[in-house]
């Protein structure tokens, strides 16, 4: 039977451009250095070569597909293991995102399996080995990262038009609202000069006169 293994290190997260692949946010850990860790282990520098194309994320180390909260891509820099991590969209994912930002979670741990184990400067020493995951947890094994930012989530971009579809909206509106003003003003002012207003003596079921229909009309923009 294969004994997986696992290793903490402490989260260090940063800014990095956002896209439609990482809609969810996420976050850039150290996963693993050339430090002797808690467990009095090292876990050396390549040791996981060549290294998968990307690893599950789960929550609070238990490897479910319902604790998965994203994917992350490893890769060796500088002498240490770091992985770029996307979370996913849901609410889970976004609660370990949020706990991540306010400070509450700051660490990951890889799951791996050791093939091949030595005895380094009298330290047991992973040489070989197969990265199967990095996964959020509480309490960290390495102790030299630091938080440095988070991903947030993309949001979906700005429709360059709504502006000026908006504005077209507001300027027909006031357009619409200065005929009326028109009308109304002319209607007025024939009321004054014959000293009858022309619709006051007129029924519920008649039409208005012939003349006001004409001025609305001509007041009124062409569509």
């Amino acid at each position: 039977m294969t004994r997986l293994s696992s290793k903490d290190a402490t989260a260090v997260t940063v800014p990095i451009a956002s896209s439609e692949a990482d809609a969810g946010g996420g976050f850039t850990a150290i996963a693993s250095t050339a430090s002797i860790d808690r467990d009095g282990e090292v876990i050396a520098v390549g040791a996981f070569n060549p290294l998968p194309a990307t690893v599950p994320v789960h929550a609070d180390h238990v490897a479910s597909v319902d604790t998965i909260v994203g994917r992350a891509r490893p890769r060796y820099d500088a002498g240490r293991l770091l992985v770029d991590v996307t979370l996913g969209s849901g609410a889970r994912e976004q609660d370990v995102r949020r706990k991540i930002r306010e400070g509450l979670l700051d660490s990951v741990s890889i799951v791996f399996i050791g093939h091949r184990w030595e005895i380094i400067e009298g330290v047991r020493t992973c040489t070989a080995g197969e990265l199967l995951a990095v996964d959020v947890v509480t309490v960290p094994s390495q102790r030299d990262a630091r938080i440095l930012g988070v991903r947030s989530m993309s949001t979906p971009a700005a429709d360059p038009l709504a502006s000026v579809r908006a504005l077209r909206r507001l300027v027909l509106a006031a357009d619409a609202e200065i005929v009326q003003a028109k009308a109304a003003l002319m209607l007025a002012r024939h009321a004054t000069a014959d000293g009858t207003p022309p619709l006051r003596h007129a029924s519920p079921s008649t039409a208005p006169p012939a003349w006001d229909a004409h001025v609305i009309h001509a007041l009124t923009p062409n569509t």
